[in-house]
C-alpha cells in the first residue's frame, strides 16, 4: 500500500523572511515493495505557498537517468489558487531499469526545489524514498525475508455521515410534494375537497359536446360555455370592449391576453357578423384555451 506524508514546517528565518511563506509540502507515494525491472511508479508532490511566493520552474527535476536503478520523468505540473496563496501539484514517474540478484531496497534521490519572491529564494526539500525491488528469478529461496516488512494500512479519510441521510430526506420530501400536488390536481387528496372553478367545469362541458370537432352547432355551444366561464370569473358580463378591465381585475389571465382576445373576435364573427365567419371552427383550439384558463384559476400557470 502507498502512503502520504506531510512535512512539518517550523517558523524559522532565512534572510529575515519567515518559513511561514511555505505553507505545506505533501508527498503521495505508492507501495514500497514488489517491484521488478521495467515497473513504473508515480510520486505526487503538493506544495502550497503564501502570496507573493512562487515555485521556481528552474528548480524542477528534469527527465533523466538516475544512478543504477531509475529513470525519472516529470509528467505534470498543475497550479491552482487557494486562499491567499498558490498550490502546485507535481507528478513524477520513476521506472526501474535494472534487476538485482536478490531482493534489494533502493532509494529515489532527494529533491531540492525552490520558491522565490523577487530576489529572495527559499529551498523546499523532498526527502528520498525507498522501495524494494526483486529479481526476475526466485534466487536464494532459503534466505529469510524479514526485511520485507509489511506496511500499516492507510486509514481512509473521514466521511460526512450526515450527507447520505440529508440527501435521502431531501429526495423523499421532493417526492412527497410532487405526489401531493398531483393528487390535488386530480381531486384525489384525502380529506381535501378541491373546488372546481368556472373554467374547470366548462372544460368538462365542452368535452361532453356531441359531434365532430368542427361541427358548427357544437362550436357555437362551446363558445357560449367559454363566455359564461369568463362572466362567472369576473362576476359580471365581459364583452370584447371591456377586456382591458377584465385583465386589470384578473391579472393572472393577462398572460393569456392574445388567445383570449382572439376568442372574443371569433365570437363576434360567429354570432354578430355572419357574413364574416371565422376560417375554421376547431373545438380543439377552444379546449386548449379552456385548459390554460383552468390552470390559471388553479394557480398552476
Amino acid at each position: 500500500m502507498g502512503g502520504k506524508a506531510l512535512i512539518a514546517l517550523f517558523l524559522v528565518c532565512l534572510n529575515g523572511e519567515p518559513w511561514a511563506a511555505l505553507r505545506s509540502v505533501e508527498i503521495d507515494t505508492p507501495r514500497p515493495f514488489g517491484y521488478t525491472i521495467g515497473d513504473v511508479f508515480d510520486h505526487g508532490i503538493s506544495i502550497t505557498v503564501d502570496d507573493p511566493w512562487r515555485l521556481d520552474p528552474d528548480s524542477l527535476p528534469g527527465n533523466e537517468r538516475i544512478g543504477l536503478w531509475f529513470e525519472r520523468q516529470l509528467l505534470r505540473l498543475d497550479e491552482s489558487r487557494v486562499a491567499k496563496g498558490t498550490q502546485y501539484r507535481l507528478k513524477i514517474r520513476y521506472q526501474i531499469f535494472n534487476a538485482p540478484a536478490n531482493p534489494l531496497e533502493v532509494f529515489t534521490p532527494a529533491l531540492e526545489l525552490r520558491i522565490v519572491n523577487g530576489g529572495k529564494q527559499m529551498p523546499v526539500f523532498v526527502r528520498e524514498w525507498g522501495a524494494t525491488i526483486v529479481p526476475l528469478t526466485s534466487g536464494d529461496t532459503l534466505r529469510p525475508v524479514d526485511y520485507l516488512k509489511l506496511q500499516p494500512p492507510i486509514r481512509p479519510p473521514p466521511r460526512n455521515s450526515h450527507t447520505p441521510g440529508l440527501l435521502l430526506a431531501a429526495g423523499g420530501a421532493g417526492l412527497l410534494f410532487s405526489l401531493t400536488v398531483t393528487a390535488y390536481m386530480f381531486g384525489r387528496l384525502p380529506g381535501v375537497r378541491r373546488t372546481r372553478g368556472p373554467f374547470a367545469r366548462t372544460l368538462k362541458r365542452i368535452k361532453a359536446l356531441p359531434g365532430a370537432g368542427t361541427e358548427a352547432d357544437a362550436y357555437r355551444q362551446a363558445l357560449r360555455y367559454l363566455h359564461q366561464a369568463f362572466n362567472e370569473t369576473a362576476g359580471r358580463v365581459v364583452t370584447g370592449d371591456e377586456l382591458d378591465r377584465f385583465f386589470t381585475e384578473q391579472p393572472r389571465h393577462a398572460r393569456l391576453r392574445e388567445p383570449i382576445e382572439d376568442l372574443f373576435s371569433r365570437t363576434r364573427l360567429e354570432f354578430f357578423e355572419p357574413g364574416r365567419l371565422p376560417a375554421d371552427r376547431d373545438i380543439a383550439e377552444l379546449l386548449k384555451l379552456c385548459r390554460h384558463c383552468r390552470d390559471v384559476e388553479r394557480g398552476l400557470r
